[in-house]
């Protein structure tokens, strides 16, 4: 069973997602600004990307 966790995009109504554990890829943290990519499909090589308002240390705690 796959593994949700919430996050709040960086937009201005912080916005909530819930987001599939096994699709992300890797998670950078630039600047203060947390980056995730997701790798949606097996076989797919290009990544989708999200700004969330949670810290890089919050978001390393819930995973």
């Amino acid at each position: 069973m796959s593994k949700f966790i919430e996050l709040h995009l960086c937009d201005k109504e912080g916005t909530p997602v819930l987001l599939n554990v096994n699709q992300i890829a890797y998670i950078t943290n630039v600047k203060n600004e947390v980056i995730i990519y997701l790798s949606i499909g097996e076989n797919d090589n290009t990544n989708q990307v999200i700004h969330v308002k949670e810290t890089y240390e919050e978001v390393k705690a819930m995973l």
